[in-house]
């Protein structure tokens, strides 16, 4: 209830007895129902800064005897032949075998 509230009105508006929230009121205000509060705990917030992104270090040359092997997939049938440079997934291949087959 806010303060200079009258009990009757408030009471009337919640379709409850006056002397019902007369009664809760005087009880609340014994602590009766617990500790009596004071009002909204708040916690003390403090916003930080964003992080600073640091640069990425530029990529490592390699020379030419640091090279990793270039792979690479050959798929030769009747109708057909293909070269796959790179790295080639399983589910890719199994589906081009497929369609080649047929």
């Amino acid at each position: 209830m806010s303060a200079g509230a009258s009990i009757a009105r408030v009471a009337l508006a919640h379709g409850i007895n006056a002397n019902q929230l007369h009664n809760w009121r005087w009880q609340y205000r014994r602590g009766d129902f617990g500790p009596i509060s004071q009002g909204p705990l708040l916690l003390p917030v403090q916003i930080a800064a964003p992080p600073v992104s640091t640069p990425r270090q530029p990529a490592k040359i390699i020379d030419g005897q640091d090279r990793p092997a270039i792979s690479g997939v050959e798929l030769i049938f009747p109708a057909a032949r293909v070269v796959i440079h790179g790295a080639a997934d399983l589910p890719t291949l199994r589906c081009l075998i497929q369609a080649l087959r047929e």
